[in-house]
């Protein structure tokens, strides 16, 4: 008696596709999960004990939360009497996370808390791209468990924004060292320019070590570098420049006066 084999189905070409994406896709690494582990235990353990954090800040975001004419702003009150003493950008990732989770000490200080994350995961790729594992893990390390990192990651002071936007300037700089792409500058000027509109000049910090790195290393050139630094530049100006625009331009009688001042922030 024969018997009849059962056809066998071909796998079809997208089954094939998505298994030959899922085995190309990178090994969790060790050391970057332990370090993600670290950072998010020391900026998110117990973060409710810190209340309101900086009060003249969180009234600022519930007032934001309330009027888009004070969102625009940046104004400390409602009325749009005073705008607080530092640009908005910082303010709106929390008004983003009230509109969502509601007016809570949490939803003020958890993205304070990712962004202190972020920041480690991105200084541990940056230095392992140019050192190797071992160093970007000891690099994640020390940001991760430098104490005034850990205080601002659990603050909702601008200061944990401002360090992710440099952290990221500097991360893009190291892929345009990598392949000389000038997409890669202007995204760091594009994060430069964010980190002015979080806490202005002291993101300009990293600007003359980027432009030495840059024309020291010079990828495609010296004569392009300075092309390309200058292009990086272009991507800054829009960013840094929007709140300056928008406090020229508010209307005087209606606009917020600038600025007030925080006693206890930074």
């Amino acid at each position: 008696m024969s018997t009849v084999a059962a056809p066998h189905l071909p796998t079809t070409r997208a089954r094939g596709r998505f298994r030959a994406r899922a085995l190309s896709l990178p090994r969790p690494r060790a050391e970057l999960a332990a370090l993600l582990v670290l950072a998010g235990v020391l900026n998110l353990w117990a973060l409710s004990r810190n209340g309101w954090a900086n009060e003249y800040y969180s009234a600022a975001v519930r007032s934001m939360a309330s009027s888009w004419h004070a969102f625009l702003y940046g104004s400390f009150d409602q009325a749009g009497v005073m705008t607080v003493d530092k640009p908005p950008l910082a303010s709106w990732v929390q008004v983003a996370f009230v509109k969502i989770f509601g007016f809570h000490s949490l939803s003020l200080l958890v993205p304070q808390a990712l962004m202190g994350i972020a920041s480690v995961t991105l200084v541990y790729d940056l230095v392992r791209r140019r050192f190797g594992r071992a160093a970007g893990f000891v690099a994640g390390l020390v940001l991760a468990t430098t104490p005034i990192t850990v205080a601002i990651s659990r603050h909702n002071n601008p200061d944990a924004l401002l360090i992710l936007c440099c952290v990221a300037a500097l991360w893009f700089v190291v892929r345009a060292l990598e392949d000389g792409r000038t997409r890669w500058l202007i995204l760091s000027g594009v994060c430069v320019g964010l980190g002015f509109e979080t806490k202005m000049a002291a993101a300009l910090l990293i600007v003359p070590a980027i432009a030495a790195a840059y024309l020291w290393v010079a990828p495609r050139g010296h004569l392009r570098s300075v092309g390309q630094l200058f292009a990086g530049g272009a991507g800054w100006s829009p960013s840094a420049w929007r709140g300056r625009c928008s406090s020229s331009s508010r209307p005087r009688p209606t606009g917020p006066g600038c600025r007030g001042r925080a006693t206890t922030a930074s």
